[in-house]
């Protein structure tokens, strides 16, 4: 198992790498988004003019 990426107390900008797999890409949600986020069962990701909205379901 990797080495586990620690997060500074007060950091508000997440920089993640995304890795290809065939036709999809993925990447691994920081663990205080997914505090914030209350540990979602789905995301939605919304295309609303020129940005991207974040929605999830618990």
């Amino acid at each position: 198992m990797g080495c586990m990426t620690r997060w500074k107390k007060d950091e508000t900008d997440f920089r993640v790498s995304v890795s290809s797999n065939g036709h999809t890409k993925s990447c691994r949600i920081p663990k205080p988004i997914l505090d914030m986020l209350g540990d979602p069962e789905s995301i939605t990701f919304r295309i609303r003019k020129n940005r991207i909205m974040v929605d999830c379901e618990n």
